[in-house]
């Protein structure tokens, strides 16, 4: 009795079927009796691909049972490729015109490609995205090949609703993660925005703030006169950063909005702070055209060669 398995899977998704066509090619050039073909459903909404192993034909050199497992592999990783690079995408766009529709056509369309950059790039080292991706894809054909031992059929898009529930689940939440950052994003520039209606409407308390950033959570702030004016303003909040309640990036802000200057010299701006939560950024976001850069005079100079830079 010949093997027979049945693949139903989208129209539009005809990459699937070249691909399929290529994984079985060793048959073909073995001579083993291997046949595809493939029909379009009336409904012009999908199509379907016939696989045909005949037992009959093949050569005593080879093992009947080996054979179909090998089949069955070679199909289990084609269709896994398939339903990860082709249907990804709809599913995560499913799950957020689901739970967002809420929201803007422009803000689903900026978390849909958020969530694909979770869901495909884990991490910015390729090889480990390549290794994420790959674990994924290994996972859901470790299902097919499951589902396959029983069944001689398979509709792709009821696979997946019935049997990765775990995959769908992690596409949603890529979904909600993507949507959070969107969401802290616009509470960020809506912070950002109050503290400079903030900054625009009070009266500046000194004309000029010199900033020198030193890593760690270490800062210089002086006046136009050279006088380090940090000491003073820092005993407001001692008992708040003794309790940590607040960090020293926090003061700095605090301490330059609560002066307003006309100016902020930030000194080695060529600096860069090691992680994400730069308190100079939201500085230059909130005093804008009162920063005025600078990277070569004497302090910048004394503070590159003291530390190596």
């Amino acid at each position: 009795m010949p093997y027979e398995f049945l693949i139903r899977t989208n129209l539009q998704k005809r990459k699937f079927e070249i691909n399929l066509r290529e994984s079985l090619s060793w048959f073909h050039e073995k001579n083993l009796p291997l046949m595809i073909s493939t029909e379009i459903n009336d409904n012009q909404q999908s199509y379907a691909i016939n696989i045909t192993f005949d037992e009959e034909t093949i050569d005593s050199f080879f093992c009947y049972e080996d054979i179909i497992q090998i089949i069955k592999y070679q199909i289990a990783e084609a269709l896994a490729d398939h339903i990860v690079d082709e249907w990804e995408e709809d599913l995560l766009c499913k799950e957020i015109n689901k739970h967002y529709r809420q929201n803007p056509v422009e803000i689903r369309a900026r978390v849909l490609e958020n969530a694909l950059d979770i869901v495909r790039s884990v991490n910015q080292n390729d090889s480990l995205s390549l290794l994420f991706n790959y674990g994924r894809k290994k996972r859901i054909s470790q299902k097919l090949l499951k589902y396959m031992e029983e069944n001689s059929k398979i509709f792709i898009e009821g696979f997946i609703v019935f049997n990765l529930r775990e995959y769908l689940a992690e596409l949603r939440y890529a979904a909600e993660v993507a949507f959070q950052e969107i969401e802290n994003e616009k509470e960020y520039h809506d912070f950002i925005n109050l503290l400079r209606h903030f900054v625009d409407t009070q009266d500046s308390k000194i004309a000029e703030i010199n900033l020198l950033m030193a890593g760690k959570g270490k800062y210089f702030i002086w006046d136009a006169r050279g006088v380090e004016i940090k000491e003073k303003l820092m005993s407001h909040y001692l008992n708040e950063i003794l309790l940590n309640e607040v960090s020293l990036d926090d003061v700095l802000v605090s301490i330059l909005i609560s002066l307003s200057p006309d100016r902020i010299i930030i000194h080695n701006s060529n600096y860069k702070k090691s992680d994400d939560n730069d308190p100079v950024n939201m500085i230059r976001n909130v005093f804008q055209e009162k920063i005025v850069d600078c990277y070569n005079c004497d302090k910048c100079l004394a503070f590159q060669e003291s530390f190596n830079i």
